[in-house]
């Protein structure tokens, strides 16, 4: 699914992020070849498939990524 909206809108997935509150977001955007980051606000925590970053709430996800650039 990542991959086709990718092709869909010209998206580079090797510069995206993928940001979900379930350890399934951080595997389909590690899948895709995404940086992902895992939110808190979910119930599940960092598992098996590490995500690049653990933020407690969207904004703090959104600082991070900008902290990156």
């Amino acid at each position: 699914m990542l991959h086709d909206a990718a092709k869909k809108h010209g998206i580079d997935l090797k510069k995206s992020w993928m940001i979900g509150d379930r350890q399934t977001d951080v595997q389909a955007g590690r899948g895709a070849g995404c940086k992902t980051i895992l939110v808190r606000t979910g119930k599940d925590k960092p598992g098996k498939i590490r995500p690049d970053y653990v933020a407690t709430d969207l904004l703090d996800a959104a600082g991070y990524i900008n902290k990156q650039q």
